[in-house]
């Protein structure tokens, strides 16, 4: 990393889950949280970051769904983003993967 901070958003509906997230990541970057997936793109596109970590499995939208949105969006194409579930079903990983 040079010397400009990065910057992390951090897409999770369990707060132990975002805090934890959270305290690993925040010597290394700056870090913003989201625990609505309904918000989570406008997140993204207000703070530029440098990764997005997202969940997979959030009520009212997926993080695929998120995902979707992101990659979409001229703005927010190009940024990195790395899912986290507690699923390890094949299907899961797959879509993660495309």
């Amino acid at each position: 990393m040079g010397s400009e901070t990065q910057k992390v958003v951090i897409i999770d509906d369990e707060p132990t889950t975002l805090l934890l997230l959270e305290s690993a990541v925040e010597s290394l970057a700056k870090v913003v949280t989201v625990s609505q997936s309904v918000q989570a793109f406008d997140s993204v596109k207000l703070h530029r970051p440098d990764l997005v970590v997202l969940d997979i499995s959030m009520p009212e939208m997926s993080g695929f769904e998120v995902c979707k949105q992101i990659k979409v969006c001229p703005d927010t194409a190009s940024i990195p983003i790395i899912f986290v579930t507690s699923h390890s079903d094949i299907e899961n990983e797959r879509i993660a993967l495309s």
